[in-house]
């Protein structure tokens, strides 16, 4: 259950970047920093889901 709601909470993030206008890269910094302060040992699969391009690209900077 957990992994699908940090894999929610990034989708979510980046989708108000589109439709809500919030910045791309303050999104993926917030869902990445969100997922780092989770222990480790309660997360087998982490799936940051991105749309666009430059979204997946915002997140291979970052991570």
């Amino acid at each position: 259950m957990k992994k699908v709601f940090f894999a929610m909470m990034a989708a979510a993030m980046m989708v108000s970047t589109g439709v809500f206008h919030f910045p791309n890269r303050q999104a993926a910094r917030i869902a990445i920093e969100t997922v780092k302060s989770y222990p480790r040992h309660a997360l087998k699969t982490i799936v940051f889901n991105v749309f666009l391009d430059k979204d997946r690209d915002i997140y291979q900077q970052l991570l």
